[in-house]
């Protein structure tokens, strides 16, 4: 079973997929500090491969914004490939202490290098840029069977377009269908988690 992961962070969902039976985890984190911290935690967890990377619309290399969070000056989940909305800024919502120059890549030339025929879960939590992550598949969207990626419900905290009714829409587009929309469309949190499947898993899922 192939899981793919964007955004591992301190690898807790990671450790949660690497448990499930016949699990192969590709997990991406950018966040150089990270990177140290997780290869440490899967050093001897030989169905996991951390990349150290983040995931775009390009191959090549970025600006990362580092974010720490105030009271313990720790790696914040806010971190990020993308600037600051304006509405973000006006309400001191999130603060980069620092940029930093990272790896980038899309997702269908990583699925072309490392020869990757199906996905089973694909999960991304991208900080802002999830809509982008999943457009850098291509035509190799097709091969992903099940997922959750994050889109913005209410005002994006970022400067981008991951609008959850843009990522909707551009799903339903590839054949997908939204398992949890009429939740989405109640909720009112910022940012929302939109869960999908292939039409064709409906009679067994």
């Amino acid at each position: 079973m192939t899981i793919i992961e964007i955004g591992s962070y301190d690898g807790d969902d990671t450790l949660k997929y690497a448990a499930l039976p016949n699990s192969n985890v590709w997990s991406f984190e950018p966040n150089t500090e990270n990177i140290i911290m997780l290869n440490k935690k899967f050093e001897n967890v030989t169905n996991v491969k951390i990349i150290p990377k983040a995931v775009g619309i390009y191959n090549g290399k970025t600006k990362f914004n580092v974010s720490l969070e105030e009271n313990t000056k720790t790696l914040s989940k806010s971190s990020s490939i993308n600037d600051l909305s304006e509405y973000t800024i006006k309400n001191g919502l999130i603060k980069f202490t620092h940029q930093i120059e990272i790896d980038i890549i899309r997702m269908d030339t990583f699925i072309k290098e490392n020869d990757i025929k199906e996905i089973d879960y694909f999960h991304c939590d991208a900080q802002g840029s999830d809509f982008d992550i999943l457009k850098s598949f291509g035509n190799k969207i097709k091969i992903i069977k099940k997922g959750q990626v994050e889109g913005c419900k209410i005002e994006n905290m970022y400067n981008t377009e991951n609008l959850a009714v843009n990522i909707i829409s551009f799903l339903e587009e590839k054949g997908f269908t939204i398992s949890n929309k009429n939740q989405i469309e109640q909720d009112e949190w910022h940012d929302v988690n939109i869960k999908f499947f292939k039409k064709e898993l409906l009679s067994i899922i």
